[in-house]
């Protein structure tokens, strides 16, 4: 079975569970998308003013999502 989590030569990987992760880190609030609607799986608004925190992420990203999406403001 291959590792979805395994970096490839271009530093990304199969995981959008890992992307977000890394989107996460850098200070972007990402949230977990249904697809193929593109709609976030949970409200977003309160990410317009506050950080998500590292807490938040682990338990909205605890299943691999369907797409994710990044609160722009």
């Amino acid at each position: 079975m291959k590792n979805l989590t395994e970096n490839k030569p271009d530093g990304n990987t199969d995981s959008l569970r890992a992307e977000a992760k890394k989107l996460h880190e850098a200070g972007f609030t990402v949230l977990p998308v249904k697809f193929p609607e593109k709609r976030p799986t949970v409200s977003w608004r309160k990410y317009l003013t506050q950080q998500m925190t590292d807490q938040e992420f682990e338990r909205l990203f605890a299943a691999e999502p369907g797409g994710i999406g990044i609160v722009c403001g």
